[in-house]
């Protein structure tokens, strides 16, 4: 089951706005730093971070395509970077993309009541330009439903649920006194970095969530209360960290 968590905002031409306002033609969109009584709400999962609805609506894919969200734009929130994207769903090509899979491991229901949560996903049809779309409470439906991703459809009732996926960065002695994330597959540890050698590293004041229910001796071992010493040869994913990423 996916954590929920709380960061970011959505910006329209540098405002802030609330998640699921309607996009206007020709506003430049950008997800930066948390703004008050606006931030957007994420389902993690791993080191993947899935919007919990759609942040836009009456959006359409050239839109998204033509500022980059469409298999990945560059991001910042704080000092974290991230990879901003599409889900990617099964289209014309026989792909089974990551969404089903994604949306069962959340914990993401079935309810087609809701008519007004379709969403953009990564995909390619035969058909020119037509892209496959999603519902917001029903993940098997981006199975056989999709849309032309023409830039003149604004009036329709879709929407931009992005996914962040956080961009890595090199662990150096110039991040001591930083709070960072590190990974070892499935698990991770969260704290500031105190200490740094060849093969280890020292986390102290450690955050932690319910991933790490059965952590691995070869990844970590506790050397004190919220103090931690990583096996760097362990590490799968290190990036910066912000508030409100690993936080319940």
């Amino acid at each position: 089951m996916a954590m929920p968590r709380t960061f970011g905002t959505v910006y329209l031409d540098g405002n802030p706005v609330r998640e699921g306002s309607a996009y206007r033609a020709g506003q430049e969109i950008k997800i930066g730093n948390t703004q008050n009584l606006k931030p957007i709400r994420w389902l993690q999962q791993g080191s993947l971070y899935i919007a919990e609805s759609v942040v836009l609506s009456k959006i359409s894919f050239l839109d998204l395509v033509n500022q980059g969200y469409s298999k990945g734009n560059k991001v910042h929130i704080g000092d974290v970077a991230f990879r901003c994207r599409l889900p990617r769903m099964a289209d014309g090509t026989g792909d089974p993309g990551e969404w089903l899979d994604l949306a069962k491991q959340a914990g993401i229901v079935e309810n087609r009541e809701a008519m007004d949560c379709w969403f953009w996903g990564q995909g390619e049809f035969l058909i020119p330009d037509i892209r496959p779309l999603s519902h917001l409470r029903d993940p098997k439906l981006c199975t056989r439903l999709h849309l032309s991703a023409t830039n003149d459809d604004h009036g329709r009732p879709v929407g931009w649920r992005p996914i962040l996926e956080p961009v890595g960065i090199d662990l150096t002695a110039d991040l001591i006194g930083t709070r960072i994330v590190v990974w070892s597959g499935e698990y991770a540890l969260c704290g500031k970095l105190v200490d740094i050698s060849e093969y280890d590293l020292v986390l102290d004041n450690v955050l932690s969530w319910p991933l790490i229910e059965e952590p691995s001796q070869r990844f970590f071992k506790p050397l004190k209360e919220r103090r931690f010493v990583v096996n760097r040869q362990a590490l799968t994913l290190t990036h910066r960290w912000v508030r409100g990423m690993l936080e319940t």
